[in-house]
């Protein structure tokens, strides 16, 4: 062994899920209900839905029994952030407790054989003893004298290979935002199902990055026939993020991946960039001969179909039938009575309403019309079942792609090139700003960039009118309630996640 290649990924990567959420609405008061992200150079929690998040990310819970999970293919796993309560971490069903630490490296853990492992880690966070998280990075080794992985990176918009089923259109983000406002550039997008991408490679990884954003909603990747689900929806336009990642692939071998979002209704999907990492300079994105079809299907019969096949005629049609004839007399004479008995019923129904009138009432199902500039402006919002999930009650001629104000014009910390970079025997990659490979390097144990000043509890907002019953409740009665709204949150089928 001559080393290991490690990748970081962010707290920002739909490739960690979150519980009970990880995105609950606009304000920092979501983190008594499950997980807020919070960015450096974008004011902190997020104000208004759409706002671009930048600087440097961190996910942060006050909510007792929070928790994050994921897996992955390695050696070794690292979790960083900042812990002012206790936690447990969780490798494979072997679970670790700690104790609220002051360091920013939450925990470790080598020598795991190489293969597939699951992680997850739950905080037992309150208002005042508050958890965030940072970030995981996973190593695996490299063996005696090969290199780290090639990284080969395909812009979606320029990948003839892959095999695009839909209404797949190029876009350039106004605000120049996406993948990121140091490397601006053009992208797919898919508003309406269905949709699809696929695509077969050579190679021992694959990454997929793209935007995270207020109006994304979950999506199905199948890698060599094995099917995950991720959620790409948040409140916060996330320009590049890792949407799926594998490692650890046999690469002599031919592996294919399909794409699946939810689209339509107002729901998108964006792809900045698949990234192929190889053993040397071959491998990467196979040629496909199929070409990309289109989910536009025509109502009209296509060239050279056929018509259904006429009833077969009596070989006496040129005889008079006089039975048939007696028929459509008699027919004809019921069509007349019936007709008749139609305008007399029509005459005295409108005399009915002349003499009572009738006031339309408009169902109490349907929400009044929403200006245009309204839209634009500020969309409606409501909550819907348990766990305060948000949503937009009106998705349609609203942009989801980005707010048109109030964006934050600094730029993301130590943004750089796409490219990797060898620092003795650790190679680091972290999955995260222009594609899976941002250039950053350093060795694995890295502190990262300073949370929210010692994550300072924020109190949910009380009502107008609300008092505190009582400064130090039963606990058995704060005990039961948490019990409550979990099982409350776990029974909900949220929507987007505006909060999961």
């Amino acid at each position: 062994m001559d080393g290991s290649w490690t990748v970081s990924i962010e707290d920002t990567s739909s490739f960690i899920s979150y519980h009970p959420h990880g995105d609950g609405g606009v304000g920092a008061q979501w983190t008594s209900t499950g997980w807020q992200p919070w960015f450096a150079d974008s004011g902190g929690f997020i104000s208004t839905g759409g706002e671009d998040g930048t600087g440097s990310s961190q996910h942060i819970t006050a909510f007792p029994g929070a928790s994050l999970d994921f897996q992955f293919y390695g050696t070794s796993v690292s979790i960083y952030g900042t812990a002012n309560c206790s936690y447990e971490v969780s490798v494979d069903g072997a679970s670790s407790s700690f104790m609220a630490t002051s360091g920013s490296q939450l925990f470790t853990q080598d020598e795991l054989p190489a293969q597939m492992h699951s992680v997850s880690l739950t905080a037992h966070a309150s208002n005042t003893s508050m958890f965030a998280f940072d970030r995981a990075d996973i190593s695996r080794p490299l063996l005696s004298g090969s290199q780290p992985p090639n990284p080969q990176v395909y812009r979606a918009i320029n990948a003839t290979n892959v095999q695009y089923t839909g209404m797949w259109t190029v876009e350039d983000d106004p605000n120049h935002q996406i993948p990121s406002k140091a490397d601006p550039a053009p992208y797919y997008e898919v508003a309406a199902a269905p949709a699809s991408l696929s695509f077969a490679f050579q190679g021992v990884g694959v990454a997929v990055n793209g935007s995270r954003n207020w109006g994304s909603y979950t999506y199905d990747v199948t890698l060599d026939g094995v099917t995950s689900n991720y959620n790409a929806s948040t409140m916060w336009l996330i320009g590049d993020a890792l949407l799926f990642y594998s490692d650890g692939l046999d690469s002599q071998a031919t592996h294919t991946v399909n794409i699946t979002p939810k689209v339509g209704g107002g729901y998108k999907f964006w792809l900045n960039t698949i990234t192929i990492l190889t053993n040397g300079t071959s491998g990467g994105i196979l040629s496909n001969s199929t070409s990309s079809t289109s989910s536009l299907t025509s109502s009209s019969p296509t060239a050279g179909a056929t018509s259904p096949a006429s009833p077969p005629t009596s070989g006496n049609s040129k005889h008079t039938n006089g039975g048939a004839i007696a028929g459509g007399i008699v027919g004809g004479i019921a069509a007349l009575v019936l007709l008749g008995g139609l305008l007399a019923w029509r005459c005295l129904r409108k005399r009915r309403a002349h003499a009572f009138p009738r006031n339309p009432e408009s169902s109490p199902f349907i929400l009044p019309p929403v200006s245009e500039d309204a839209q634009t402006t500020s969309p409606a919002m409501r909550a819907v079942g348990a766990g305060h999930v948000l949503y937009p009650n009106d998705r349609k001629g609203v942009s989801k792609l980005a707010a048109n104000q109030g964006r934050s014009t600094r730029q993301p910390e130590g943004a750089t090139s796409p490219s990797a970079s060898t620092s003795g025997t650790q190679t680091t990659v972290t999955a995260t700003a222009s594609s899976v490979v941002s250039g950053q390097t350093g060795s694995a144990g890295s502190p990262p960039t300073s949370p929210p000043p010692g994550l300072a509890a924020t109190e949910p907002t009380t009502p107008s009118g609300v008092t505190d019953s009582a400064s130090d409740p039963d606990p058995n009665t704060l005990d039961r309630l948490i019990q409550v709204i979990t099982a409350h949150i776990e029974r909900a089928q949220p929507p987007p996640e505006y909060a999961e």
